[in-house]
């Protein structure tokens, strides 16, 4: 009797294992870039085996892709708003990526977050119908992203009381001080600062004062505007305790390249998320490679910087410098291809899109370097 009790008992567990959680992901259409971050994460525990739902309100309607790509994967969906910022674009808070902003412009670009944040939020908070079907769903476990802060507000409204916090980019100290970090200024450079983790006194002082500037950014960016939507279907509610409470903070980066800095037990690094196995070059790109001497060097801005935005001496800058290295051939990600950037220069060549995975897969058989932007 004892043994076919243990036996049941075994079975039981296995029988358990055999099934995965049920987990929600908020995931809106608001920047392309977190779209794809999140979708693949959603896509690797869709490949794991676990009961996987999008939860995905549509706002930027330049955006076209659901960000995931595993057929098992189920979503609730809520159509955009025309009414509301009908002709929003990232492009049209970031300004000219390509000149330093000015303090106030700054600011104007976390005003203008805020406030589009805010109103975004208050419609998505007010979508019961999803709200009641995602209830009855009885999740395991909720994920949202620091910048689509919303998704805490989303779990309270279902009762989700188990959820990961995740960031598309890597460990800032405004971000982990929410977690308990206390902040190193001394030797941690900001993430709107210039310093390396190399500074002098002068830069050391300038660092701290930066510090407080950033937290105040980021949160206005990030947090205050989706709080201020959460806080009237909640009264008393703290973004600040609720992202503190998260069971873990995922990020995306590799700890062996980022400053090394304190952390807590609840980050958890996942760099290379969803990595793409590259496959074989285009014959152009081979006759790239080929007639390279000592390389080739991807010039990218990825897809909110627009090279062919750049001023004219911009432009010129960068093709003087790569003609001083003639032995390397430059492969630039430049949007117009009528605009003939590259004419006169034997060693540039340029595209729309260029296939960067499959040109940084060729890594281990000829040398290449890239310049790109941080979330890749």
């Amino acid at each position: 009797m004892r043994k076919l009790l243990q036996l049941f008992c075994v079975l039981t567990i296995l029988f358990y294992q055999t099934f995965g959680y049920k987990i929600l992901l908020y995931n809106p259409k608001f920047a392309q870039s977190h779209v794809t971050f999140t979708g693949k994460l959603a896509d690797t525990l869709a490949a794991a085996g676990h009961e996987v739902v999008i939860y995905q309100p549509e706002f930027n309607e330049n955006i076209t892709i659901t960000g995931s790509k595993n057929k098992n994967i189920r979503f609730y969906t809520m159509p955009r708003d025309p009414k509301f910022e009908p002709n929003f674009s990232l492009d049209s808070l970031h300004g000219d990526l390509f000149e330093e902003e000015s303090f106030s412009s700054k600011m104007n670009m976390a005003t203008s977050m805020n406030r589009i944040k805010s109103g975004f939020c208050e419609r998505v908070l007010k979508d019961d119908k999803n709200f009641e079907k995602l209830k009855a769903e009885k999740f395991d476990l909720g994920i949202t992203e620091l910048f689509e802060s919303c998704g805490y507000g989303v779990l309270k409204k279902i009762g989700l009381k188990k959820y990961i916090t995740t960031f598309s980019s890597s460990v800032f100290p405004s971000s982990v001080g929410l977690l308990g970090v206390k902040a190193h200024p001394s030797y941690l450079p900001g993430v709107m600062g210039k310093t390396t983790d190399q500074m002098n006194f002068p830069q050391r002082i300038g660092n701290f004062i930066n510090y407080f500037v950033e937290s105040y950014m980021i949160k206005s960016m990030f947090n205050s505007g989706s709080e201020k939507a959460i806080v009237k279907h909640f009264p008393g509610f703290s973004m600040d305790d609720f992202v503190a409470d998260s069971a873990f903070y995922f990020v995306n980066s590799d700890e062996h390249v980022d400053f090394a800095q304190p952390i807590t037990h609840k980050i958890i690094y996942m760099s290379g998320l969803g990595k793409i196995q590259s496959q074989p070059l285009e014959k152009k790109y081979t006759d790239i490679f080929n007639s390279a001497k000592k390389g080739v060097i991807l010039f990218s801005f990825g897809s909110v910087a627009q090279s062919h935005q750049m001023k004219s001496e911009t432009k010129k800058a960068f093709l003087e410098a790569f003609a001083e290295f003639p032995e390397i051939n430059f492969l630039w990600k430049y949007e117009k291809d009528e605009d003939q950037i590259a004419k006169g220069y034997s060693n540039v060549f340029t595209g729309k899109w260029l296939p960067q995975n499959d040109i940084l897969g060729k890594h281990s058989e000829l040398t290449v370097d890239f310049l790109t932007e941080r979330q890749i």
